[in-house]
């Protein structure tokens, strides 16, 4: 049902896309380009591709990895799965970093 934010007690998912986390002492809200509740692939390609991206890296590095070692299978499942890893992370610090400038603009007006 989507991840939880840090901090965040529980979230809840409402109609339109509706998308809020509790905290202790206030509410976040935001809208979904697709309700994940509708389309669950349709929302992770649009409102989480990190995943997508991650998942296709994962077994792109294992394909890759295990066309060039063969006898090697287990080590191409580790290194396509600690690129997966690496590459989700990547992406969800970049989408962080975005969503607080986006914030920072919303505080300013």
């Amino acid at each position: 049902m989507g991840e939880m934010i840090p901090g965040a007690i529980r979230q809840f998912r409402g109609p339109s896309g509706a998308h809020v986390h509790e905290f202790d002492d206030h509410w976040l809200f935001h809208r979904d380009i697709v309700n994940a509740s509708d389309d669950p692939v349709g929302h992770l390609m649009r409102d989480a591709p990190e995943y997508l991206v991650s998942m296709a890296i994962v077994f792109l590095t294992s394909l890759l990895m295990g066309r060039k070692t063969r006898e090697r299978k287990v080590e191409a499942a580790i290194a396509g799965g600690l690129s997966g890893l690496f590459a989700l992370l990547l992406s969800k610090l970049v989408k962080s970093i975005d969503e607080e400038r986006g914030m920072e603009e919303v505080r300013e007006i």
